[in-house]
Formats: C-alpha cells, structure tokens, sequence
C-alpha cells in the first residue's frame, strides 16, 4: 500500500513537470542549475589551468573530485534542509 502510493506522488511529480515542461519549455540559462553547474566548471577549469597546466592528469583529478564532490555535498544538503516538509519530502524519514 505505501509503495502503490510513493509510486502514484512520483507519478503524479513527474505529470507535472511534464506539463509544465511543455506549456512554458526550459528555463532561461540564467535561472538553469545545469548553466549553474556549467559556470561554476569553467570557472574551475580556469582557474586550475591557469598557470598553462592544462590537459594534465592531475588538474583533470582535481577537477573531477571537486565538481562531483561538489554536487554530491550540494545534493546531500538540499536533501538534508527539505527532508520531512510536505510534498518536497520524497523520502520518508529514517526511523533510527
């Protein structure tokens, strides 16, 4: 029973932003996380290689720990802040 309806507000979610993704399209790059995520990675590519290191194994290990490090803290965090607050709450709590 619980599952049938975790499986319906899903549903129901991704009804949503469907419609809303078809009666007004993508944000503009302004207001987009991607673009968000994709200038803070030139920004971060910038300055790694600005001292002409560039296409070197150890600034591309920096960058990829620090982007996807990045993004998993971000993610964990926003997770952590909306956690149990109405619908934004798409997992349950943990009962430990």
């Amino acid at each position: 029973m619980v599952v049938r309806r975790m499986m319906g507000r899903r549903a129901a979610v991704l009804g949503a932003a469907l419609a809303l993704d078809a009666a007004f399209g993508e944000l503009p790059n302004r207001w987009h996380p991607v673009a968000w995520l994709g200038r803070a990675a030139g920004r971060l590519d910038r300055l790694l290689t600005r001292r002409g290191q560039r296409d070197t194994a150890a600034a591309g290990l920096i960058f990829t720990g620090l982007a996807a490090g990045g993004a998993a803290v971000a993610g964990a965090a926003l997770e952590r802040r909306l956690r149990g607050r109405g619908w934004l709450a798409w997992r349950p709590r943990r009962s430990c």
